[in-house]
């Protein structure tokens, strides 16, 4: 019964690690429209293709008891939907252990 038990929070814990976003460097080089079609609308915009006071778009995919981030940053006045974020992150959040990676 322990095995069984440990297994699985093993294998648990695996399944919350893999990210389900592909690598940030591999998204750094797509425009922001490619990006919602491959992602959906932005958890923060209500308008996915209009960034008109915000410099970053934030998309979330929850793993059960934790929750994956990828932000998008642009650093331009105006970002439309042909121009490539100027940098990318992915988090992993763990809420209810005060965990951030």
């Amino acid at each position: 019964m322990a095995v069984t038990l440990l297994a699985l929070l093993i294998a648990m814990g695996i399944w919350i690690a893999i990210p389900p976003f592909p690598p940030s460097e591999t998204l750094i080089d797509l425009p922001l429209s490619t990006l919602v079609a491959k992602f959906g609308p932005a958890a923060d915009s209500p308008v996915p293709l209009h960034l008109p006071d915000t410099k970053s778009l934030v998309w979330t995919r929850s793993k059960g008891i934790a929750q994956w981030t990828l932000q998008a940053n642009w650093k331009g006045e105006r970002v439309n939907s042909h121009e490539t974020p100027d940098s990318m992150s992915q988090t992993l959040d763990v809420a209810w252990v005060g965990l951030s990676l």
